[in-house]
């Protein structure tokens, strides 16, 4: 039977098991099952973001549960895709291999990437390969920022135009009004501050007289177990 995870991250970037599941089979019923039990597991609140592989049936039942969920696919499993379905791309010339990670890794906007994607088609004759029709992926990157109207419209540009690919749109309009990212979007998860919040037996005490906490000597009798 398939046996599948359902793995996040926490504050340092570690990876944290927060499922596992079999199943029988991989339909979009029984993933639309999974999602429902992982949803009640976590109290009833949807998960912000959720990579997956490209399976179809996953996706569909993310679409039919996961009302909100940002549902992306996981950039590793693409390309580890994207390697197996254009192999002999690979084998037969480096350069190729070379402008695609560019272009994946690179890019800057939409705008750029079709335009450095059309560019890397018509160079190597790849214009009727139906794979690489579904592509559709952008990044953002390193800016210097000027004012153009005072504490509305700014001209962010690339710090190293000069040098980017030619397809590279390296100055952008945005609008702003802050000069640093506000608190409240900024996770206290992800900030130095988490100590702060520390279970009372995990801060770092000489002396904390928490040794008989239920946590604390659950961790020590696995570690000595093993």
């Amino acid at each position: 039977m398939p046996f599948g995870l359902i793995i996040g991250v926490n504050s340092h970037f570690q990876s944290v098991i927060f499922g596992r599941v079999l199943l029988r089979e991989e339909k979009v019923k029984k993933f639309e099952w999974v999602f429902r039990e992982f949803v009640k597991m976590m109290g009833g609140k949807n998960p912000v973001t959720i990579l997956t592989d490209q399976c179809r049936a996953m996706e569909v039942a993310i679409s039919n549960v996961l009302l909100g969920t940002n549902h992306r696919w996981c950039k590793w499993h693409v390309l580890r895709k994207a390697k197996e379905r254009l192999g002999a791309l690979y084998g037969k010339n480096n350069q190729f291999e070379v402008d695609f990670h560019r272009i994946v890794n690179q890019m800057l906007t939409m705008e750029e990437f079709e335009g450095a994607w059309v560019e890397m088609l018509s160079t190597y004759a790849l214009e009727k390969n139906p794979y690489l029709h579904h592509w559709r992926v952008y990044k953002c990157g390193s800016f210097y920022v000027d004012e153009v109207v005072p504490g509305e419209m700014y001209v962010a540009k690339h710090f190293d135009s000069q040098n980017r690919e030619k397809w590279c749109k390296a100055q952008v309009l945005v609008h702003l009004r802050f000069t640093e990212v506000p608190a409240q979007y900024v996770l206290k998860r992800w900030t130095v501050g988490i100590r702060d919040v520390l279970p009372t037996h995990l801060v770092y005490q000489k002396y904390q007289g928490l040794m008989t906490s239920f946590s604390f000597r659950h961790s020590q009798l696995y570690l000595n177990c093993m």
